[in-house]
């Protein structure tokens, strides 16, 4: 039953006081409800505001689940495809669409041959720990994310993921974007904002932009509520809109704002709050009347020239238990609910070299911790209303002294619970301490390991050296603890031996390490080294001439070039290690910090993700054979083509056109580069073949 239909309907207005409308867009992890706007439904509620908040996240993927939807999938990739495969020649942009749809046939038959529903096996407390059955449901959703992006190509979607190409999203794409009306889930809004929810009856429409794949459809659904709701007040807030708005100049903020009334630029309980007794009468008053009664509100940029109110560090004292009232725990793709909480906000060591979270370093909002017999009862009360056993403290990370208080407050309140978080590697966590988070609850703690160098930990600055890492790690994984290990290579100044000196870390405490991953850095705006870059040996911080939200900003220097064997050493060797575990990404069971992991770990133990222990290869990844159709083209010439594209693409686009200058990677600039490229002719099968042939 779908969440909008199953609400109750009618939300009026309290006299002078504006009703609210909350969305949460896709696409975020379908597997639990996200904390932000149930945080923000609570508080207001205490507060005689009238809130409905709405997950178009899961709807979108039950709506890609629904049998209409894929049949659809399937017919707009066999019709493309066979559009493509009748002409003589493809362009280099034609190719890859060519590549992508070919490709997508594997999807279609994975697809097909599922005999149970996904949804219904993930939602099964007894075929959820199914291995074959779990990896049937993942397998199959997967394949419709392929299917959905061969049959809308350009664009590429993912639980996490949603982009066109390599490209980021500039102003220009995402207004192209609704204007061509090319969000595949446009009828699925359109059904969910004008059926049960009467959006006349709201004042204010706000839009969570979380995570970067919420992008598009965030700014897409501004437009669209422009057009189905026009007298109301949009507005959009989130973690990702504050990391944009710190670092947009006024020209990008403008262009922010052409798309919603007003955002916010942090946290956004007391502007909801403030907005709620202004917006009703808003539409009606003059440009200068409606900036004199925004002015004051806390945490708000709206207006031409922008103009923003108060900055307001919220109490996180004040906080309410986030009100999850709104929405079906059964929809999501668990075989149980479980619970999203945030005690704390903020980090409390806030040093790291590449770290920029949520709302803290930018603008010196400090770390701030919720009292924790009150987070405890509030645990509590979350549990018994909707009967849910695994709770995910939802935080940068937990200060040392306030995990162990709140370990004993849940340990007193008898909360009969199961809970994983982030933490900090500190001497302070000896034995004892492990234990007793271990008795409060705890199963999985993911921790920022980040290096197997003590010289790069040091260039980092995380407080912590490798033996303190390890010394740690074993503590919690002794007490029962699953632990799982965050690393990443390439931070500036890192040599070829220290990145590899990460991998040989983990081989060496193979033992005691549950789940890892080895990422690649990348520079964060607001980061240490993005503001101080001449510290680590940076040359120049600069960003693409697309990248309009100044999300990936990009660097010349501050690292050692690896060497062509240095770098297949190091990816032999985490390879190598990877086969030790059975991995996954994000949300899937395998992934640092998931759901899923959690409902495995808590199921099977803290080895549920190492096959010599487990018992059994519950991750199997097993391939389905190939269905691929028989193309008029070579497959072959076509995927070199498309890397030489690639390749030569970013060799020049990444680079700055000149001193403080911007790199032109952007989506003209890309489809220019294209058009230069080699078209392919049909028949080059058997030419590619014969070619072959000469050569041997």
């Amino acid at each position: 039953m779908s969440s909008v239909n199953s609400m109750r309907a009618g939300y009026s207005s309290r006299e002078g006081l504006s009703a609210m409308l909350l969305l949460y867009p896709p696409f975020a992890d379908p597997t639990q409800p996200y904390v932000s706007l149930p945080t923000l439904k609570g508080y207001l509620r205490r507060r005689r505001r009238d809130v409905r908040v709405v997950d178009l996240n899961i709807e979108a993927y039950h709506y890609l689940l629904s049998d209409a939807v894929r049949t659809d999938l399937k017919c707009r990739v066999e019709d493309r495809f066979a559009e493509l495969d009748s002409r003589r020649r493809l362009s280099c942009l034609d190719q890859m669409a060519y590549w992508e749809l070919y490709n997508a046939f594997d999807a279609v038959r994975g697809v097909e041959s599922m005999k149970a529903k996904p949804q219904d096996i993930l939602r099964n407390g007894k075929d959820f720990y199914d291995s074959i059955l779990y990896r049937k449901a993942r397998n199959c959703l997967e394949s419709l994310f392929q299917l959905l992006s061969a049959a809308y190509h350009p664009f590429s979607y993912g639980m996490n993921r949603v982009v066109r190409g390599m490209l980021p999203w500039s102003f220009d794409m995402l207004d192209e974007y609704w204007q061509a009306k090319q969000n595949p889930f446009d009828g699925l809004y359109r059904s969910c904002l004008t059926g049960s929810i009467s959006l006349g009856a709201f004042d204010i429409i706000g839009i969570s932009l979380t995570f970067p794949s919420q992008i598009p459809d965030t700014f897409y659904l501004c437009r669209l509520l422009r057009e189905l709701a026009p007298r109301a007040f949009i507005i959009i807030g989130g973690a990702l809109v504050h990391q944009t708005a710190t670092f947009l100049d006024e020209k990008g903020r403008g262009r922010l704002l052409s798309f919603c009334d007003a955002f916010c630029t942090a946290e956004g309980e007391e502007t909801l709050e403030a907005l709620s007794s202004i917006v009703p009468h808003w539409r009606d008053r003059s440009s200068e009347e409606k900036n004199s009664l925004l002015a004051e509100v806390p945490n708000l940029a709206f207006g031409r020239p922008v103009r923003t109110g108060p900055e307001r560090v919220f109490d996180a004292a004040l906080s309410e238990s986030p009100d999850y009232g709104d929405l079906d725990m059964d929809l999501y793709l668990s075989p149980s609910p479980s619970i999203l909480y945030a005690p704390s906000r903020g980090c409390y060591w806030n040093k790291c070299s590449f770290c920029y979270y949520g709302l803290n370093r930018a603008c010196g909002r400090g770390y701030r911790e919720i009292p924790t017999d009150r987070a405890a009862a509030q645990v509590g009360e979350l549990a018994a209303m909707h009967n849910a056993k695994t709770f995910y403290l939802s935080c940068d990370v937990l200060a040392p002294g306030y995990a162990l208080d709140f370990a004993r407050a849940l340990l007193k309140a008898g909360a009969d619970i199961s809970w994983s978080t982030d933490l900090k590697v500190e001497k302070y966590y000896g034995p004892e301490q492990c234990a007793l988070l271990r008795r409060s609850g705890l199963r999985a703690a993911a921790f920022g390991i980040e290096s197997g160098s003590d010289r790069v930990l040091g260039l980092m600055k995380k407080g912590a050296d490798i033996a303190t890492n390890r010394c740690v790690s074993r503590n919690f994984h002794e007490a029962g603890v699953a632990v799982q290990w965050m690393m990443f290579t390439g931070h500036p100044g890192e040599t070829g031996e220290e990145a590899l000196a990460s991998a040989k870390f983990v081989e060496r405490e193979y033992n005691f390490v549950d789940l890892f991953i080895i990422g690649e850095f990348g520079l964060t705006p607001g980061s240490l080294i993005a503001n101080e870059p001449n510290r680590f040996g940076i040359q120049e911080v600069y960003f693409a001439a697309g990248d309009d939200l100044r999300l990936y900003p990009l660097y010349s220097g501050g690292d050692q070039p690896l060497s062509k064997r240095q770098q297949i050493m190091i990816d032999r060797r985490i390879s190598r290690l990877s086969r030790r575990y059975l991995l996954d990404h994000y949300p899937w069971a395998g992934a640092i910090s998931t759901n899923h992991s959690m409902l495995y770990f808590i199921a099977f133990g803290q080895r549920a993700f190492i096959p010599a222990e487990c018992g059994s290869s519950i991750m199997s990844r097993r391939r389905d054979s190939l269905h691929r159709p028989k193309a008029s083209f070579s497959i072959e010439r076509i995927e070199e083509n498309i890397d030489r594209a690639a390749n030569l693409y970013l060799r020049k686009a990444l680079q700055p056109e000149g001193p403080g200058g911007r790199a032109p990677f952007s989506l003209d600039h890309f489809v220019a580069h294209c058009a230069g490229m080699p078209s392919v002719g049909a028949g080059g099968l058997m030419k590619a073949r014969q070619s072959r042939r000469r050569g041997s």
